[in-house]
């Protein structure tokens, strides 16, 4: 993604842990998903950046 490589490990959901940071998040993010992402190599992200999703290593 853009410059750096990530590894996707998980579908994650809103929980309502987000709300120690703020009690409208969970609220706000109803319905949304994300992915758990560790970052291997870190680069610039900017928006509009290519994207290259490479096969699952093993």
């Amino acid at each position: 993604m853009g410059e750096a490589l990530l590894e996707l490990s998980q579908v994650c959901t809103v929980c309502n842990s987000l709300s120690r940071f703020d009690l409208r998040l969970p609220k706000l993010l109803y319905g949304g998903r994300g992915v758990y992402a560790r970052v291997l190599e870190g680069g610039a992200v900017r928006v509009g950046d290519p994207v290259l999703v490479l096969a699952p290593a093993g």
